[in-house]
């Protein structure tokens, strides 16, 4: 049989067969790198064709997407793009979650009309043959396709320009033809060229000339178009698998700023700065508002607008957005490249490069706006960010997302800030653990959401958490999460969410952790502020008495108005107003991981004096406000909020004071403009006016404590005030039961107050009278009887005989006689007390 003979036809077919199943795979294979690196790069990592690579795509893709796409997701998994066939790589760009949701759409058209060449030209052609018109219409899209996508288009216009179709037969019979043409070329040199030959050269070089001309014509011509073709698109901070919370109210209030920073300056660059802790649900309020921003400008859209997130986290991080930027509006990509693989640039220059080269495409953009998203450091983002009053970059707002609050300039026309530290509204709270959970109405959401201070990281952590556990135990609710972070398990509960969203690489105790960390190391007076905090409870804390403990500190020359300014730029702390008087307080987690990092880092010797210098705070500011109150009882409303503070300063007095042999190392520098002693009889004074007899009996031991260790280093007896710590002391141990110790500290009182002022004082009956209550409860009445007697004798000799006092005493000896089972005694001992009370 004959061999067939191939027509122009049938080559035709071979030509566009190359086109599709080598130039366009792996065209294909660039544009899948370039999308997943634009995406992913700074979380799960550059695509390097590993199993790591195929398998992060897998997990990216939805049960659905698995189960629909299951062939072409067995070759992806592999993670080599050079055994993907085109089917594949357009599942993976077109239709995939992680790519096709969000695909730019000039990417996608352009991506779309190669699959189209694919199928009309090649697998679905019935004959195996192309017209040359059908031939070069194909060719030329798949050229025009390639050129808008940023593709080298060498190879496919030699396809297009191929006069022959290459074999071996033919090769060696144009190596014949080359080598007779290199004979003639001699042949032709030693002739000489004739004048003829001369001017048909000339002819075709200026024909040459013309044509070239014609070409670079068409070419500044698709550059233009290119150039002037940009898309709108959206990028937004990356999002959690689990569901997020909507928080309309915060995303309206946000947006209504944003409005009105945009109508206020319409031709300049304007800046919305969110602040807030970590965990605060930052950047996923930036989306939300960015989203909303974006439908808002695409509706009846005359000139094209986006939306881009730039990951200011570093300056690597920062780099990548900008690159990732300048693809979205089209900038050339060997540009783009050039200047990320220059080995002579810093990064801080190549951000700047890419920046300047973005700078030339932002006028052909109607409105857009950029979240910097994580800005560590405000002071070294700054210099990479558009500036305004700058041409380029007008029509456009950043919102900025940072824990930086001390770096944000102040409020203007063009700045405006906006602080989420307090977290959710409880109603939005509520709603969004019974989101992530999945469990309904349990009653008790609310205490959850107050006990995580309404912060969207940690009810994300509690309401992954829980839904875990609830698949295999079916009892678990919010009631016992609640005893597992009372039980100080808080961190244990947090790592499900890490383990089950990629998209969180921190918990909330971990990212909290970290910028407290920063802030010790970078701030001496912020370290001042957690080291004294952590002494407190996290309640509202009067703002004075944390700058007294800041100016009592040697090392630091600083004025209140300073100190203010430290506290409001640091997004850790949280200041709010009473009655005009200023108040701040931390998070719970701020405050448990504060305690736990400067547990760590303190010197041994540190805690002591920090604790004794926090005593003097507390009684700087009860001389300055509370000085004719603190011991009234009639004034709690005023010492009130204390209590929280002195109940868990109690625990830190008692660790260093009582479980200590000596204190005067630690007295020594602190106490030396104030009583010791006394310091902490006040803040016992306090403690048991409003109820708080276990903090009461600390300061009272505490105070008895430096008391008696002055007497043994001044060598002299014990002071008046030392017998009234000792009558607070036995009244409080009486409270709390403990009569044997109450007795032993009456006891005490009334040996010092005998000692100084003799039995017949008018101050010694208070004890009389304390001593016998106490020995009535034991049940010693004839030494009760006794005290009550002593207390009678000298109060009926100097008060008059109808004096309230001493109806007291009449009706306190009238119970021992009842008592003591001598009803006649105490009948008259009752009708003396009522006589009078009459």
């Amino acid at each position: 049989m004959a061999c067939p003979v191939y027509t122009q036809k049938k080559l035709n077919y071979f030509r566009i067969c190359h086109v599709v199943t080598d130039i366009i795979p792996q065209g294909l294979r660039s544009i899948f790198k370039q999308e997943w690196d634009s995406r992913y790069q700074a979380t799960l990592g550059e695509w390097k064709d590993t199993p790591q690579n195929g398998l992060d795509f897998y997990n990216k893709e939805s049960p659905r997407s698995r189960t629909r796409n299951a062939r072409p997701l067995e070759r992806i998994k592999n993670g080599k793009r050079e055994q993907w066939d085109c089917t594949t790589l357009f599942f993976a760009i077109l239709h995939s979650d992680s790519i096709g949701q969000g695909l730019d759409l000039a990417v996608r058209s352009n991506v779309d009309d190669l699959r189209e060449v694919r199928n009309e030209e090649f697998a679905h052609v019935s004959h195996g043959q192309l017209s040359g018109l059908q031939f070069n219409l194909a060719v030329r899209k798949v050229e025009i396709a390639f050129l808008l996508l940023g593709l080298s288009t060498t190879e496919i216009e030699n396809i297009r320009k191929q006069k022959s179709f290459q074999t071996e037969e033919l090769r060696n019979v144009l190596k014949n033809v080359q080598s007779l043409y290199q004979e003639l070329h001699v042949t032709n040199v030693k002739l000489q060229t004739s004048e003829e030959e001369r001017q048909l050269l000339e002819e075709r070089h200026q024909f040459l000339e013309e044509h070239l001309q014609v070409l670079e014509e068409q070419h500044h011509i698709l550059e233009e178009q290119v150039h002037k073709n940009v898309p709108s698109f959206c990028i937004l901070p990356p999002k959690p698998l689990h569901e997020i919370a909507s928080r309309e109210s915060d995303v309206n209030s946000i947006a209504r700023e944003l409005e009105q920073l945009r109508e206020a300056n319409e031709s300049d660059l304007s800046y919305l700065y969110i602040s807030g802790n970590p965990g605060s649900g930052k950047s996923q309020l930036a989306g939300l508002v960015a989203q909303k921003f974006y439908e808002a400008a695409n509706k009846g859209l005359k000139s094209p607008t986006f939306v881009m997130t730039l990951n200011a986290e570093s300056s690597l991080t920062l780099l990548e957005s900008y690159a990732s930027l300048g693809r979205q509006i089209k900038c050339p990509e060997h540009t783009i490249m050039q200047t990320l693989n220059s080995t002579k640039m810093q990064v801080e220059e190549q951000i700047n490069n890419l920046k300047d080269l973005i700078a030339a495409k932002i006028p052909l953009y109607g409105s857009w706006l950029m979240v910097v998203d994580n800005a560590t450091s405000l002071s070294k983002v700054n210099d990479f960010l558009p500036l305004s009053r700058n041409q380029p970059w007008m029509k456009g707002q950043l919102l900025i997302t940072t824990q930086n609050t001390s770096s944000i300039p102040p409020k203007s026309s063009l700045v405006s800030h906006i602080s989420v530290s307090k977290g959710m509204t409880p109603i939005d709270a509520c709603s969004f653990l019974e989101k992530v959970s999945g469990i309904r109405h349990q009653g008790v959401e609310d205490k959850v959401a107050e006990a995580l201070d309404y912060q969207p990281l940690a009810l994300a952590g509690a309401g992954v958490y829980v839904r875990e556990i609830c698949e295999s135990q079916r009892t678990f609710g919010w009631n016992e999460y609640l005893e597992k972070l009372e039980r100080g398990m808080r961190t244990c509960t947090e790592t499900k969410l890490m383990e089950t969203n990629p998209h969180y690489t921190k918990s909330m105790t971990e990212a909290t952790r970290q910028a407290i960390e920063r802030a010790l190391k970078d701030d001496s007076v912020l370290k001042s502020v957690f080291t004294f905090l952590s002494l407190c409870s996290p309640h509202p804390l009067h703002l004075d008495i944390l700058k007294n403990y800041i100016l009592n500190e040697k090392n630091l020359l600083l004025d209140k108005v300073e100190i203010d300014l430290k506290i409001k730029g640091s997004s850790l702390f949280m200041l709010e107003k009473r009655e005009n008087e200023n108040f701040v307080r931390m998070h719970r987690v701020v405050h448990e991981v504060s305690k736990s990092v400067l547990n760590k880092s303190q010197e041994p010797d540190e805690h002591p004096q920090n604790v004794a210098l926090a005593a003097t705070s507390f009684n700087q500011f009860i001389d300055t406000y509370l000085s004719n109150k603190w011991h009234d009882r009639n004034s709690t409303p005023d010492t009130e909020h204390l209590i929280p503070h002195l109940t868990v300063f109690a625990a830190e007095v008692k660790k260093v004071f009582l479980c200590k042999d000596k204190c005067q190392d630690i007295k020594g520098d602190v106490f030396k403009h104030s009583n010791a002693s006394e310091c902490f009889t006040r803040l016992a004074v306090i403690c048991r006016n409003h109820s708080d007899i276990s903090g009461a009996k600390v300061y009272c031991e505490t105070a008895l404590k430096l008391a008696e260790e002055d007497k043994e280093e001044e060598h002299c007896d014990e002071h008046d005030d030392v017998a009234l710590t000792y009558s607070k002391l036995g009244g409080i141990q009486r409270e709390l039961g403990e009569l044997e110790k109450a007795k032993e500290s009456f006891e005490h009182a009334l040996n010092i107050k005998l000692k100084k002022l003799g039995p017949e004082h008018a101050d010694v009956v208070p004890t009389y009278h304390s001593l016998g209550e106490v020995q009535h409860q034991l049940g010693d009445m004839q030494q009760a009887k006794e005290y009550h007697e002593k207390a009678l004798a000298v109060r009926l000799k100097d008060l008059e005989p109808e004096h309230v006092d001493i109806a007291n005493s009449y009706h306190h000896l009238g119970n021992v006689q009842f008592e003591l089972n001598d009803m006649q005694q105490a009948k008259e001992l009752y009708e003396r007390a009522l006589d009078i009370q009459l």
